[in-house]
């Protein structure tokens, strides 16, 4: 009668091998959880994003909220559909135009002047 293995082989053919880390290519640790210190959004935002938050003092996930609530609004426009556009009431008059031009600017929406 041959012997099988080991007793590390078979732990290590019951954890499903040997030569595996416990994290994967992009960070996760296997629970769920992620190992990054940009977990407020600002590594979903480009370069010229992050200066116009920076220049206006907004965080990335409020400026992505804002961002997509107008584009979602602009898209429907386009499409004949009467709506009425309501900004969150923190955000100030001066950075909502300031979104709204560099949305407009870098070729997210139309002109700026349907808003």
């Amino acid at each position: 009668m041959a012997k099988r293995g080991s007793t590390a082989s078979k732990n290590q053919e019951r954890s499903g091998g040997g030569d595996q880390d416990d994290t994967t290519d992009d960070g996760d640790m296997g629970n769920g959880s992620r190992e990054h210190t940009e977990s407020n959004g600002t590594s979903l935002l480009s370069d010229r994003e992050r200066r116009l938050c920076s220049s206006i003092g907004m965080k990335a996930a409020s400026y992505i909220t804002i961002k997509t609530s107008i584009i979602k609004d602009y898209l429907q426009r386009r499409q004949g559909v009467p709506i009425k556009i309501r900004y969150p009431s923190h955000l100030d008059k001066t950075h909502r135009r300031k979104i709204l031009n560099f949305l407009s600017e870098n070729g997210w929406i139309g002109g700026v002047g349907v808003y």
